[in-house]
């Protein structure tokens, strides 16, 4: 395994290995792509990645293949997981995802930057735009970081947030597992979308909300708070 691949890559494909039992291949296509390939006797896996322009590592696109005969991608992890190792059922709807409850912020909770800046562009596009829906939005506080959730007819969207870096501002989207999604049938369709926040945003919602950008510079005491964990725990839900 390549110990300098970057962080989110290098635990994907680490992730990756240990679950199929077999390490997938990485190559360096261009400065700016690496490509991973994982194969076996009748699946093939292609996973492509685009460094943009802030320096990070996204996932651009996949292709998943069997028999030689691409097919449509997995509906998550655990749902690749499962075509791996019994592709003749890959066919076969997996269940219904079941996401761990959250207990929703106040509206007034200190937050990093990054976060409630995308809860409020989200919320300020979606009064704004014709057609856009939207049941629930809010912030929970999570083991990991925070939990941005946003519901509507059309699914439900989780963003997640870590701290990355060694300082109080560092936060920004999980590299690990930056969003989960589910449609109005409660099927996971996170990859679907390969990586891409803003397409998953629009797909849900309605309207096209712009990622919002991580900076190291703090927004008074939104921010400062942010670095406390257990700060605040109030019960809040925005309702559309």
């Amino acid at each position: 395994m390549n110990d300098f691949l970057p962080t989110e890559i290098r635990d994907f494909t680490t992730r990756l290995a240990n679950d199929t039992g077999s390490a997938p291949t990485i190559t360096r296509a261009t400065p700016l792509h690496y490509l991973l390939t994982h194969a076996n006797d009748r699946v093939t896996l292609t996973i492509t990645w685009r460094r943009n322009p802030a320096g990070k590592w996204k996932w651009k696109n996949s292709t998943l293949s069997i028999d030689n005969q691409q097919r449509a991608l997995a509906n998550s992890y655990d749902d690749f997981i499962r075509i791996w190792n019994t592709p003749d059922q890959a066919d076969q709807k997996p269940p219904r995802t079941v996401l761990p409850d959250l207990v929703p912020l106040p509206d007034d909770a200190d937050l990093p930057s990054v976060i409630a800046t995308t809860r409020d562009t989200a919320l300020r596009k979606i009064r704004n735009t014709e057609g856009a829906t939207l049941s629930t939005l809010y912030v929970a506080e999570t083991d990991h970081g925070y939990t941005l959730v946003a519901d509507s007819p059309k699914g439900h969207i989780r963003i997640h947030y870590t701290q990355q870096g060694h300082t109080d501002y560092g936060w920004d989207v999980d590299p690990k597992q930056p969003f989960q999604v589910l449609d109005a049938d409660g099927y996971d369709k996170t990859t679907q979308f390969a990586g891409n926040l803003r397409a998953a945003l629009t797909s849900i919602l309605g309207a096209p909300i712009p990622e919002a950008s991580a900076t190291p510079k703090a927004r008074g005491p939104r921010d400062a708070a942010a670095s406390n964990a257990v700060t605040v725990r109030r019960h809040s839900v925005i309702r559309v």
